[in-house]
């Protein structure tokens, strides 16, 4: 199981992922072009839906997957046990209780290192779509 988390095949998952899900969006463009935009309008939320629950749950797996291979190792068995001290990060200081308890530290590797790369990108995303919607609706 270590090798498996441990391996760069994990690192291919998201790549292929938007891969298989540029082809979908392509192959919906084509095959349903004459549709009514309120349906094509449908599938397409509905790849955005599936784009934001993998990017959840592959954060989520990470974050098992780190959990699971530090309590395996008798050294790192402690980073998940020790609290975050003296950290200068306004995330740290806005919530003490969280990262200065037991996990505190892994708490803080595991968002870091996982979610918020993957909560960016939704923003991002977000953001770009509000940014072309604005161009849609100035240029007709």
């Amino acid at each position: 199981m270590i090798d498996f988390l441990t391996s760069s095949f994990l690192e291919w998952i998201p790549r292929i992922f938007s891969w298989v899900l540029f082809l979908f969006a392509a192959f919906f463009y084509f095959k349903y072009r004459g549709e009514r935009e309120a349906e094509r309008k449908k599938r397409f939320r509905t790849l955005v839906v599936v784009s934001i629950v993998f990017a959840v749950l592959y954060a989520g797996f990470l974050t098992w997957g780190q959990h699971y291979v530090w309590s395996e190792d008798s050294v790192a068995k402690s980073f998940l046990t020790i609290p975050l001290h003296s950290v200068p990060v306004p995330l740290v200081e806005a919530f003490p209780s969280v990262f200065q308890a037991s996990y505190g530290y892994f708490i803080f590797y595991s968002l870091q290192r996982f979610w918020f790369p993957a909560v960016l990108n939704i923003l991002v995303a977000v953001v770009f779509f509000w940014f072309l919607k604005i161009l849609k609706s100035h240029n007709g």
